[in-house]
């Protein structure tokens, strides 16, 4: 019984109480999503500053457009309809595994080095 139980709920219930994690969750939903409407913002004013001068683009090229992968992702908003959260979901899919690689590469590397 306490084994089937064990499966039925979520592990960060034991570990997190439900309040804090909440929070937790509320916190990095606002910093993912501050950063998602500066991008917005610098996209929008790069657009609005096309529109006014539409030669200078020639000039300066697309180096701008896809800066950044949530520059390309908002790029691409236009013919896939992107929502807010669905970006908010690449982003920290992006930084997450990024996180992910150099904490399993760091210690190999180290390990690397120090026999060398």
């Amino acid at each position: 019984m306490i084994t089937g139980w064990r499966f039925r709920v979520p592990f960060w219930e034991y570990v997190v109480p439900k309040k804090r994690f909440l929070r937790e969750i509320e916190n990095l939903d606002a910093f993912v999503y501050r950063i998602i409407d500066n991008a917005i913002s610098r996209k929008k004013a790069r657009d609005e500053e096309r529109a006014k001068n539409p030669s200078s683009e020639k000039d300066e090229g697309d180096k701008d457009r896809h800066a950044t992968l949530l520059d390309h992702f908002l790029a691409e908003q236009e013919e896939n309809s992107f929502s807010k959260k669905y970006l908010r979901d690449m982003l920290l899919n992006f930084l997450l595994a990024g996180r992910d690689t150099v904490r399993s590469l760091a210690p190999c590397d180290c390990s690397r080095f120090s026999q060398e």
